[in-house]
């Protein structure tokens, strides 16, 4: 598979929020198209944001396609996906490829 293109990204809403250094972040809720899509092999970048880092995603991500809710976290470059149902102990909290139309949340960086 691939990364995930800014193509396959719609801004719901976007607003700026105070940063450092005279920096503003920019925040927004986004839904994004993911063909297995979310582990770190295939990626959801910063990039495809419009953004340079990521400082925070929402805890969680509403999959729309499927009705779940999905686990996030960033490294600061790239989002990731946690399967929270249909996790084990032994892989929870790794990220997992992820397909769907519309998964949403909300992310927050700088541009």
């Amino acid at each position: 598979m691939a990364d995930l293109a800014a193509s396959a990204v719609t801004v719901i809403r976007n607003w700026l929020t105070g940063g450092i250094a005279n920096k503003d972040q920019w925040a927004a809720q986004v839904s994004c198209a993911l063909v297995a899509m979310g582990s770190a092999t295939n990626k959801i970048p910063a990039t495809a944001f419009g953004l340079t880092r990521i400082e925070q995603v929402s805890g969680l991500a509403w999959d729309e396609t499927n009705s779940r809710a999905y686990g996030l976290t960033t490294d600061g470059t790239n989002v990731y996906v946690i399967n929270l149902e249909g996790a084990t102990d032994a892989d929870r909290g790794n990220a997992v490829d992820h397909t769907t139309t519309v998964l949403t949340f909300t992310i927050k960086g700088y541009q």
